[in-house]
């Protein structure tokens, strides 16, 4: 998970590093930071349930 406003990795970063990682993928939360968790907890837990909740 990544934010739209991330400053020291851009968000292409976390799509590069999700293509190495069987069952990956990158979620981005608009109006975060690097903290998605404390700017965004309803979202973040949004998208981690829907990871858990996946076969």
């Amino acid at each position: 998970m990544t934010g739209g406003r991330m400053c020291r990795s851009p968000p292409r970063e976390p799509s590069s590093a999700a293509a190495y990682l069987p069952n990956a993928r990158t979620v981005m939360v608009e109006g975060t930071g690097h903290m998605t968790h404390v700017d965004r907890p309803e979202a973040w837990l949004d998208a981690l349930d829907a990871f858990l909740s996946e076969p």
